[in-house]
């Protein structure tokens, strides 16, 4: 799948504000193909909306990335990450 993001030329990562070290090991307990980013100051989560002030705490997202510019950004159940993203890309990639 992660093929199909660099012939697009599109990083994808997924941002939680948990510790590197819990990413780490949910990043190889899913065999993930892209990187989690640890967002502890939750600073990514309050620019994309994830975060929930009231409940103090921030949904795990997805974020597309291309020369450097946020193509797309959601909130995802981790292990769907990748699927959920591509149609959106392709479909971008194709009107532009």
């Amino acid at each position: 799948m992660h093929a199909n993001y660099r012939r697009q030329n599109v990083s994808v990562m997924g941002v939680c504000v948990e510790v590197p070290e819990k990413l780490l090991r949910l990043s190889k307990e899913l065999n993930l193909s892209f990187p989690l980013v640890s967002d502890r100051a939750a600073t990514l989560s309050k620019k994309f909306g994830f975060y929930d002030g009231k409940a103090g705490r921030a949904a795990r997202a997805a974020v597309a990335v291309s020369d450097g510019k946020v193509l797309y950004s959601t909130r995802v159940n981790t292990t769907r990450m990748p699927t959920k993203l591509l149609p959106w890309v392709e479909t971008l990639k194709r009107s532009a």
